[in-house]
């Protein structure tokens, strides 16, 4: 060929046996070149590449003069805000497409009680509550009566229904949360409690009279089934996910299998969301955050009365998926949480570095203030008038039912008292030096963004997506967002609308959760924390994963199925997918072995897990996938995306456009 072009000045002419591949002349519109590194006798045209390496051209063509001009001062300022609130108050996402299954809990037969009372007869003592009987437990409030569960053969105790505050109705409606009252007598404890208020409101299953918790326990059979050994357990809390705005901790998260399979103690709280949560006006009239309230009252119950239930209030484990985990990182920063005595957390799909994700709040509570006719002359008459609002009304009027509106978005605030800074400072992050973390995302949790990635259908939508999500934060830098995720190779990027759509999605899910949980993970080791960090890259087949295509991964909150053991309820199911039945029993045993002893690969006797789980560290940041039921050790899971989003766009302090075209 390169006779011919010496001949004939045009590669393609001669011989056709002296031709194995047609080489395009190179053109603006066109830039093709010829592959010589495969064999072109074998694969003919399919050598022909479209713009050698130009993920490399384009950066010294284009994104190196954006910066040089920029240091030069040849283009105007631009502010530049990572810390920014965006300006849209709607919500992040749609709750339905994240509503978790609902299970029955399984009661002992018959004959199991029998069996009980034969080879473990109780002895416990319960004169303190008025009387004998079995599973009678005291608090600071009063006595509560639970009962035996069982679960595949397992035996464990339950107590359903425990109130930790006040019901948070009439005047006390945007209020931190009071006191419970205490009880006479013994309290039935072996059913749940009704749900926070959210959309869609249902009275018969929700109220604001919901401030309560779940605690599971495991029955040890080398001891009276009924007996208490004080301190024997580990405790897990869990922190339920859903945006701030929806979700529980009742009969979407029951505790019977961790409890049983992994002998630790598990507790489920409500707490309260949307407007009810998390109202906050910016000032003392309502200054919001009762949700994050709520759960550091439920976590100062478990610490003041779990050791009458056998568990260790010296080994408290906070753990928790999405607006969950984010929770659980502001707890680690707030002063109010520190004398909870915990030093452990689980962050599943979620960090603190979320904060800034959700609108300003003062605005948001203006919005609701307006849709309910209580905006008035001054934020104490406001407060008031919502306070009067019943709240399947107030729940309208958040979630836009009431009006074609778009739902409302409610979330944390700096409130001067649970959070007194900013919590995304370096200042506040500086507190994981107190903590240890077991930290991780999935392989596709952008999918809260899955309509936003579906009507990407054009190289012009890529473009306005990219810039409505990210110009008020980045300013002329979102232009770089741009540049790191267009496919330069693909000659027809603009117009495919398959490899867009990837794009986009890659782009949210690193940016929002990846990217993050890697920040976390380093801050941490930093500060010579223990963190353990991983990547869950193995769906399950449930109907919510099957809604998207194989090529997202594991869905946001793809993780949950194998935390709580949905896989596992069913043997049918474990039978048809083993991988993930291997997988869920890993899991769990992971996160228990670190609740039990800040290891997840050592439990509290000495044991150790087969597959060894690396310690992250700021050299060697490794972190561990979980596979189709394979435990992998990896290095840096977010690679060059959370190099990116990291380490290279903070520094980009540009006020020059990155030209595209």
């Amino acid at each position: 060929m390169l006779r011919s072009f010496v001949d004939y000045r045009d590669p393609n002419q001669g011989s056709s046996d002296d031709i194995p591949a047609y080489w395009p002349e190179y053109s603006i519109d066109n830039q093709h070149y010829l592959d010589f590194n495969t064999s072109i006798t074998d694969n003919g045209d399919n050598a022909v590449g479209y713009s050698f390496r130009r993920e490399y051209s384009v950066f010294w063509s284009r994104m190196v003069p954006q910066i040089y001009g920029s240091k030069k001062g040849v283009c105007d300022d631009v502010v530049i805000n990572e810390y920014a609130r965006p300006n849209s108050m709607q919500l992040k996402w749609k709750p339905s497409q994240y509503a978790r299954p609902t299970f029955a809990l399984e009661s002992p037969s018959a004959d199991d009680l029998l069996y009980m009372n034969a080879q473990l007869p109780q002895t416990r003592d319960t004169t303190s509550c008025g009387g004998s009987g079995e599973f009678i437990r005291s608090t600071s409030s009063g006595c509560v009566q639970g009962e035996m569960g069982k679960w595949q053969g397992y035996l464990y105790s339950r107590f359903l229904g425990i109130p930790y505050a006040a019901p948070p109705v009439g005047e006390l409606r945007f209020e931190k949360p009071s006191s419970v009252d205490s009880w006479s007598g013994v309290r039935d404890a072996t059913s749940f409690q009704k749900i926070c208020p959210q959309s869609t409101y249902d009275p018969s299953t929700m109220s604001e009279d919901c401030l309560y918790l779940n605690v599971y326990v495991p029955i040890d059979s080398t001891m009276s089934y009924d007996s208490v050994a004080p301190g024997k357990y580990a405790v897990m809390i869990w922190l339920h996910g859903g945006g701030f705005v929806n979700g529980d901790g009742a009969q979407s998260y029951l505790g019977d299998v961790m409890a049983s399979l992994q002998n630790v103690i598990v507790v489920t709280l409500n707490y309260r969301l949307g407007a009810l949560g998390y109202l906050s006006t910016g000032n003392r009239f309502s200054p919001g955050n009762y949700g994050m309230f709520d759960q550091n009252q439920a976590m100062q119950w478990v610490a003041d009365n779990i050791a009458e239930f056998g568990g260790d209030p010296e080994r408290l484990t906070m753990f928790g998926q999405g607006a969950g985990a984010e929770s659980a990182q502001l707890h680690t920063i707030s002063v109010t949480s520190r004398s909870l005595n915990m030093n452990k957390t689980i962050l599943q799909s979620g960090t603190v570095f979320d904060f800034y994700e959700y609108p300003d709040q003062t605005e948001v509570a203006t919005e609701l203030m307006e849709r309910s006719s209580c905006k008035l002359a001054s934020d104490s008459d406001s407060v008031d008038c919502l306070r009067s609002v019943p709240v399947e009304d107030l729940l309208a009027a958040q979630d836009g039912s009431a009006g074609d509106y778009p739902p409302l978005q409610f979330a944390p605030v700096v409130d001067g008292t649970f959070l007194a800074r900013d919590p995304v400072s370096a200042n506040g992050v500086l507190t994981v030096k107190e903590w240890n973390f077991l930290i991780g995302s999935n392989s596709g949790d952008g999918t809260p963004y899955w309509d936003t990635v579906q009507s990407t259908q054009s190289g012009a939508d890529f473009e306005s997506i990219v810039q409505s999500s990210y110009q008020q934060k980045f300013g002329l830098a979102s232009d770089d967002i741009q540049f790191e995720y267009t496919d330069w190779d693909n000659e027809f990027f603009d117009e495919d609308a398959d490899e867009l759509q990837k794009r986009t999605f890659a782009m949210y899910s690193n940016q929002r959760y990846v990217s993050k949980s890697d920040r976390v993970a380093l801050k941490a080791s930093t500060v010579l924390s223990n963190v353990y960090q991983y990547s869950l890259e193995y769906p399950d087949e449930t109907a919510q994963q099957l809604q998207y295509p194989s090529w997202t991964g594991v869905m946001h909150g793809g993780d949950l199925p194998y935390i709580w053991g949905d896989i596992l309820r069913d043997p049918a199911t474990q039978g048809a997918n083993p991988e993930a039945t291997a997988l869920s029993y890993k899991m769990m045993t992971y996160w228990a072995n670190f609740a039990k002893t800040g290891n997840p690969n050592l439990n509290e006797n000495g044991d150790t897990t087969a597959d060894e789980w690396p310690q992250y560290g700021p050299l060697h940041r490794r972190v561990v996938r979980f596979g189709d039921g394979a435990v992998i050790q990896s290095s840096y899971p977010g690679g060059k995306q959370s190099a990116f989003w990291n380490l290279v766009l903070p520094t980009l302090d540009v006020s020059c456009p990155l030209y595209m075209q």
